[in-house]
């Protein structure tokens, strides 16, 4: 059985995959310690996610953040479009320790959420397209999105700090890109 694998390149070189299995890992380790360690976890993350999303108000104390409604054991934030804000942002707190940062086609998560450089990541990320400073650069094989990527400004030229892709198939079509910048 194959499981589907979304990859998030990070700038420092590092390569995660996300699967299934690292989930049902994690909710079997708990399972296995009783459902204290799963409250505790969830807890934790929980207080973290809420952190998160204070610093980032604090940092965008314009900006309206809307709490909503998504499946059991998630918490999600719209920031719908207003001034200063040309396209809609998706953040949302999943699986104990996962931060998601999400508009159009790019998706891109921060875990262990808990872990203060990933807090800060996830925070500087969502600020800096916000403000922006950053700048998602969409990736076509002919209508179809199949990459996306966050870069941030590095002198005359722009660094790519986060990726997110789509296992697609390498057919000839023509390559094209959209730039999504705010501001």
């Amino acid at each position: 059985m194959s499981i589907p694998t979304d990859v998030i390149r990070v700038a420092d070189g590092c390569q995660l995959q996300l699967t299934i299995h690292l989930c049902l890992l994690k909710y079997l380790r708990n399972r296995d310690l009783g459902s204290d360690a799963m409250t505790k976890d969830l807890s934790a993350g929980s207080d973290a996610a809420h952190q998160l999303i204070a610093t980032l108000a604090k940092r965008c104390p314009d900006l309206e953040i809307v709490p909503s409604e998504h499946s059991a054991g998630e918490l999600g934030w719209n920031i719908p479009v207003q001034q200063g804000l040309t396209t809609e942002l998706w953040l949302s707190f999943s699986n104990n320790d996962e931060m998601h940062f999400s508009l159009e086609n790019f998706r891109i998560s921060f875990f262990p959420c808990t872990d203060s450089i990933e807090g800060e990541k996830f925070v500087d990320a969502v600020s800096g397209f916000i403000d922006g400073t950053y700048q998602i650069i969409e990736h076509y094989r002919g209508s179809r999105c199949v990459r996306a990527d966050l870069q941030k400004p590095n002198g005359d030229e722009w660094e790519t700090i986060a990726s997110s892709s789509r296992l697609h198939w390498p057919l000839p079509y023509r390559k094209t890109f959209k730039t999504i910048k705010n501001g």
